[in-house]
């Protein structure tokens, strides 16, 4: 050891002097930790380090670190940083950990980088991206064991480093796009975290739903543009590889976290790209909500402790704060893309606006105005520092930044030849006018003039100058439906395969009352027979209907 020291010092000092060969052969040890041990040749000396033996040199840098925390030998720090730590002995697990509290006393700029060293490593589940050659296999537990242990030593010896982990967990947080195993193993260790660090429970929580409710968002636009046959292959593959969450992590079916498809492959599907693309996020979502069910549940055992008061309210707030302003910059945002597609499928076909013609375009306008005057901060993307989001009269007046390209979105709309404000009722519209205008996305009050001098009904259809207008008073040509509401029910079944079982008794499904249609059902033979009559009796009087309007 005493040997050691000396030859590290040395190594330093001579560094420092400009003599950078020793200081090269101590970053060579540590970036190639993870090399197997071959012994000499016979006849040979031994020269090469065994691997229970870095263990000393990580314990020599650490009485050295006085020489260490200088900028000159940050490179070198940066390289034993990455070493494989977790991955060997429990000894050569608490030295290090020892270095890394030693290094931050030392210099408090090296706290982010060993904290985020640390981060990083949430998104490992695999054995070889921590294990270590000529060492015991260390199990998923035992490495993250040894990692949170690390990490609240840290915390332990800075109080202050919580703000900079709660930083690091939300930038180290996983892309949307990357896999659920990626996904998962980092959700389980953020998870960890809030059992030593109880002041960031309500972080993490945000933070795993958060990515929930984005990739809720992008998967309804992405079954939004699927037709019905790969929406069922979609659905179908899902009930082919079912597993428990916990099983995500231990998938090492893919040869890489960030498999893609090359578009110029030979032998690229495009369609079943896009298939796979929502399959897994289908998958990542309802992995991550089994999860959080997981975890919601236990406090709600006793429904009127303080334990599930306290939950209740951290869900509420979390609803209020993210899934809420989400949704409507979602649905906001849908609609936009809606009315486009109907605005060029109109457009030509009109000389004004027309309800009667347009109905359901003026109809997704008048939505998105609604959402707008009743939602519009939770449309604004930022705002400058004087502006205090719990006094809306704050934001009249000021530069704010919308969401996506919405401004110029809607102008389009409502300055387009469909002319959707004179449609549109009077209330919505003045409203919207006088909040366009104050908060500074779009001043329409010249429009709202001039369709003051236009009359709607010189735009009606063709039809009415030639008597059409007398049959569309009534309802020729249509059927009764024509005349009903839509069936339409808000609360869908809950449908993700895994996480479901948390709802399976909370959600009410359709039942018919036995014996209901007893009476019916004993009638229905004896009515056979007539019901066939009058079909055919039906059939003989609107047989000189024409153009089959009958069908």
């Amino acid at each position: 050891m005493d040997d050691v020291k000396l030859e590290v010092r040395a190594a330093l000092e001579d560094h420092l002097r400009g003599n950078g060969g020793q200081y090269d052969m101590l970053k060579e040890l540590f970036a190639k930790d993870r090399q197997r041990y071959l012994p000499p040749v016979v006849g040979e000396d031994d020269d090469t380090l065994k691997p229970y033996e870095l263990q000393v040199y990580v314990m020599a840098l650490t009485s050295c670190i006085p020489i260490l925390k200088g900028k000159e030998c940050s490179g070198l720090v940066r390289t034993i940083l990455q070493c494989s730590w977790l991955g060997r002995d429990a000894a050569f697990a608490k030295v290090f950990t020892h270095f890394l509290a030693a290094l931050v006393s030392a210099q408090g700029s090296y706290l982010v980088p060993v904290l985020s060293m640390m981060v990083e490593k949430f998104r490992d589940s695999r054995p070889s991206a921590w294990s270590v050659p000529d060492f015991p296999k260390v199990s998923r537990a035992i490495m993250r064991d040894r990692l949170h242990s690390g990490i609240e030593y840290i915390l332990q010896m800075f109080p202050s480093a919580v703000a900079v982990l709660e930083n690091l967990l939300s930038s180290k947080f996983p892309f949307p796009d990357e896999s659920v195993r990626v996904h998962m193993a980092y959700i389980h260790n953020l998870l960890q975290v809030k059992k030593y660090v109880p002041d960031l429970q309500d972080e993490i929580l945000d933070l795993i739903l958060n990515r929930v409710v984005k990739i809720d968002s992008q998967m309804q636009v992405d079954l939004e543009d699927l037709d019905d046959d790969v929406t069922a292959a979609v659905m179908y593959a899902l009930r082919e590889n079912q597993r428990q969450p916990s099983a995500w992590e231990d998938d090492d079916s893919d040869d890489s976290d960030n498999e893609s498809i090359d578009s110029e492959d030979l032998d690229y599907d495009q369609e079943a790209a896009r298939i796979k693309a929502v399959k897994d996020s289908v998958e990542k979502m309802d992995a991550v909500l089994d999860t959080l069910f997981s975890v919601y549940s236990p406090h709600f055992v006793n429904p009127g402790s303080d334990n599930a008061f306290d939950m209740f309210t951290t869900i509420l707030r979390e609803f209020d704060h993210m899934v809420l302003p989400t949704l409507v910059r979602t649905m906001f945002t849908l609609l936009l893309h809606h009315l486009e597609q109907y605005r060029r499928k109109y457009e030509p076909l009109c000389r004004g606006p027309d309800l009667k013609r347009f109905h359901p375009y003026y109809s997704l306008v008048q939505a998105t105005l609604y959402i707008f005057c009743f939602r519009w901060q939770d449309l604004v993307v930022s705002a400058p520092e004087v502006v205090d989001p719990e006094d809306p009269a704050s934001y009249i007046g000021q530069d704010l930044e919308w969401i996506g390209t919405s401004r110029k979105d809607l102008s389009v709309q409502i300055f387009g030849k469909l002319n959707p404000l004179k449609v549109c009722a009077p209330v919505i519209v003045d409203e919207f006018a006088k909040l366009a205008h104050r908060l500074n996305f779009v001043y329409i009050y010249p429009l709202v003039e001039s369709n003051k001098r236009v009359r709607l009904t010189q735009f009606l259809s063709a039809t009415y100058s030639t008597g059409g207008a007398l049959r569309d008073a009534g309802y020729e040509g249509q059927g009764e439906s024509y005349h009903q509401l839509d069936p339409y029910f808000p609360f869908d079944p809950y449908q993700l395969p895994i996480s479901k079982r948390w709802l399976a008794d909370d959600y009410v499904h359709w039942k018919s009352v036995p014996g209901l249609n007893q009476d019916n059902d004993d009638d229905d033979e004896s009515d056979g027979m007539e019901e066939e009559d009058d079909n055919e009796e039906l059939v003989e009087e609107t047989a000189t209907d024409t153009d089959g309007d009958h069908y």
